[in-house]
């Protein structure tokens, strides 16, 4: 059954009316103040054959048919895919106010990535993405559709139901007549079309959540899966199939693009569970008769698509291609160092406890993600003042877990994470809008927020234990360590202790900390209510004066209670072979080993100890500067490292062990490895 309107009339679906041109006043009424060509961009994917001069023809047709309704309306982006370019971009595009992409492909056309790489690359600041074959005409509805899509009263728009399949001689009525009208043959729409053929109109954010269409390496079936994607994944209520045929220009069957089709369907049938139902007449819903997969194993193939989406050189990669066009991974060489769970069956056998009440967890789906990155390596920003050093560029092709205010840095360098997470309610509630309308690949928060973020394809809420703040429980301040975050994920007063779980349970073997400096100052003037915090003044402890700025909350960082927890996800880690180092330029974090962040991501990457700084005068007063304002944990930092350099030199032993004495006297959080090497000192 169809959730969708479908029109059962024929004779209306021939009723063509022609579109009025978008010139003049009735351009500026329709964009109201939206400048031309930035409302949509309308991606037309191509490749053409000199044994086929139609598909020139059509192309060339409907770019003429474009400018004649819509005259620069719309951002329009020519992309062809083949061995070398065929297409005279120099003639029609430079002349034309279009642009023109060449992506290189030698194997059959592959029209889902071609898609997918558009959006990705070429469409980053349209709200709107239409994509569009060379052989449909828009019809009167089509402009319409579109600023309905720009407005957000849908996501995902077919502007058709039918197609009307010209002839030969209706083809050339039509390029000659630059009209419908005269078409009204029943006959010519013979079958029922999907949802995301042809011509589809998507919200750009959506598509890049949805990870767009399966990159069938050959004729056919991307347009279904991706449909079933939407069915599956989106609000019904912003899907929208409008009641109209659109016309479709003849051209010849192209048998050669249709090597792949078994292997292509059967990817279809044995994973979206989509099929082709011959007896469908054509004014039946398309799927009417499918009983398509469930939405957790539609977020498996969401995540299985983005391992290689709109990669621009998948073709060049010099590497074995699935028949979805996703690129083999490399495989990673057995490690006896490396353990993970041998006869792991399922994550069912867990219970959870001390959790809040809040709606259910997405279990099914955060249980596609488990080992979905075995062997991989990844990086976890932390916000402090230190972020600022790095070149986040460096990164852009990692693995990346952002948290909370993020978004400060995303405006300033455009850098956004892989994965995104907030676990703080404060930062969730003071910073609501800029939460939800944040874009990353995937986000994840606590069930306690279902009420506050939208269930997007691309959001999943996890079951949050507090048990470690929970003052009547026996494990108040007692580290535990979640490997199942389907199940669960356990507080550890940061967020990062969240994301440490995460990415164990994700399988990355390899976890780098950066931006983590492990030193709050809490300004007098601060007002406190038990451990919440007022700030009245800039934050000094994060890398945005905004981030913890005047008017917001923030709670005690508790560090000793951080590194207790941060010392559990180590051990967690090295217990089955995994490693995280700490890859900050500077701060005070001395739990995990340091690694050089420039030779890391440098152009020779490798894990290379991080510089030891070198003593001198500046380093020996800043530290004086540290103890003077008391902060003696993060001057002990300094003092010690200042002793390591130079072990003989009296005057830095004596400055370490009267710094610690007073961090002790002080009750200052110390971290347990600069206790010992004080302690080696003594003795």
């Amino acid at each position: 059954m169809s959730a969708f309107s479908i029109e059962k009339d024929l004779a209306r679906l021939v009723n063509f009316v022609n579109s009025e041109r978008l010139v003049g006043e009735k351009q500026v009424t329709f964009l109201a103040g939206v400048t031309p060509k930035s409302m949509a961009t309308l991606i037309i994917g191509f490749r053409l054959l000199k044994t086929d001069p139609s598909r020139l023809e059509n192309l060339l047709f409907l770019l003429k048919w474009l400018e004649h309704y819509y005259c620069n309306t719309f951002d329009i982006l020519l992309v062809e895919q083949d061995s070398k370019p065929r297409f005279d971009s120099e003639v029609y595009s430079k002349n034309n106010g279009l642009r023109y992409e060449f992506l290189y492909n030698p194997e059959d056309y592959n029209r889902g990535w071609g898609y997918n790489v558009a959006v990705k690359h070429f469409c980053r600041n349209s709200k709107v993405v239409v994509l569009m074959d060379t052989d449909v005409l828009p019809g009167d509805n089509f402009a319409d559709e579109i600023r309905d899509c720009y407005q957000d009263r849908y996501k995902v728009i077919s502007p058709y139901q039918n197609i009307y399949y010209t002839d030969e001689t209706e083809a050339k009525s039509v390029q000659t007549s630059m009209k419908v009208t005269g078409l009204s043959d029943q006959a010519k729409i013979k079958n029922p079309v999907t949802i995301t053929g042809g011509v589809v109109i998507f919200n750009r954010d959506l598509y890049l959540s949805l990870n767009g269409f399966e990159q069938y390496r050959g004729y056919g079936c991307e347009d279904r899966a991706l449909d079933v994607s939407i069915l599956s994944l989106c609000d019904a209520s912003r899907i929208r199939i409008a009641n109209k045929a659109y016309v479709h220009l003849y051209h010849p069957r192209d048998e050669a693009a249709r090597g792949n089709w078994d292997a292509i369907y059967s990817h279809l049938t044995n994973n979206y569970k989509c099929m082709f139902h011959r007896g469908l007449t054509p004014l039946e819903y398309i799927h009417s008769k499918c009983e398509h997969v469930k939405r957790s194993a539609a977020v498996e193939l969401l995540l299985r698509r983005g391992m290689s989406f709109g990669d621009p050189e998948l073709y060049r990669l010099n590497t074995e291609l699935s028949i979805n066009g996703q690129a083999e991974r490399k495989q990673v060489k057995d490690d006896e160092s490396v353990i993970f769970p041998p006869d792991f069956r399922n994550l069912d056998d867990y219970s959870a406890k001390e959790v809040y009440k809040a709606a259910p967890e997405d279990r099914d789906e955060l249980a596609k993600f488990h080992n979905a990155f075995k062997g991989e390596r990844c990086f976890i920003i932390g916000n402090g003042p230190s972020l600022n050093k790095h070149d986040l560029a460096l990164i852009e092709n990692e693995y990346t877990f952002g948290v909370n205010s993020f978004y400060y840095k995303t405006r300033e360098t455009g850098f956004r994470p892989y994965f995104y997470v907030v676990e703080d309610s404060s930062v969730m509630k003071e910073n609501l809008e800029e939460i939800v309308n944040y874009r990353a690949a995937f986000k994840f928060f606590p069930t306690i927020y279902t009420d506050l973020h939208p269930k997007d394809p691309n959001v999943f809420f996890f079951k949050m234990n507090r048990g470690f703040y929970e003052k009547s429980s026996t494990n108040y301040a007692v580290p535990r360590f979640s490997t199942d975050a389907s199940k669960e994920l356990f507080c550890g007063q940061s967020v990062t202790y969240i994301n440490l779980q995460l990415a164990y349970f994700m399988g990355f073997t390899e976890v780098y900390l950066i931006g983590m400096d492990f030193s709050y100052v809490i300004p007098e003037s601060h007002s406190r209510k038990g451990d919440v915090l007022l700030s009245d003044t800039d934050d000094e402890n994060h890398f945005h004066k905004d981030y913890f700025g005047k008017g917001k909350t923030w709670k005690d960082p508790k560090l000793e209670r951080v590194g207790n927890n941060y010392r559990m996800a180590k051990l967690a880690y090295e217990s089955v072979g995994r490693r995280i180092y700490n890859a900050t330029i500077g701060g005070s974090l001395e739990i995990f080993d340091r690694v050089d962040y420039s030779a890391l991501v440098g152009p020779a990457s490798r894990v290379a100890p991080a510089p030891k700084a070198q003593p001198d005068k500046t380093m020996f007063a800043d530290a004086n500067k540290l103890y003077q304002s008391r902060r003696y944990s993060d001057a002990l930092v300094m003092y010690i490292n200042l002793v390591e350099s130079v072990p003989n030199f009296s005057l830095y032993r004596e400055a370490a062990v009267n710094c610690y004495l007073k961090a002790q006297k002080m009750r200052q959080p110390i971290q347990l490895e600069l206790k010992k090497k004080v302690q080696d000192m003594l003795t």
